[in-house]
């Protein structure tokens, strides 16, 4: 049900386990399961450690990314949610 909401046109929801393995990535499919733990954004910030957390703090992360289908890294600004117990 997730990986079919939208935002703003673009916006997707995406999610990784405490442990930082993808779990959902919009409507996509790829690299599901991986582990980006130690993922660095265009900047050098861990972004998948702030975001797990921050998850837990209830704070926005910020990290520089490209959107889909572009390459230039540009901010993006997130929430995340920590879910006890996880999803499968």
């Amino acid at each position: 049900m997730l990986r079919h909401l939208k935002f703003d046109g673009n916006g997707y929801i995406f999610g990784y386990n405490s442990k930082g393995d993808r779990l959902l990535m919009g409507t996509s499919t790829k690299d599901i399961g991986n582990n980006y733990y130690s993922a660095q954004d265009s900047k050098g910030n861990y972004f998948i450690q702030d975001l797990i957390q921050n998850a837990k703090s209830g704070q926005y992360t910020t990290y520089y990314f490209p959107k889909p289908g572009q390459t230039l890294a540009e901010p993006k600004l997130s929430f995340s949610m920590y879910i006890p117990n996880g999803i499968s």
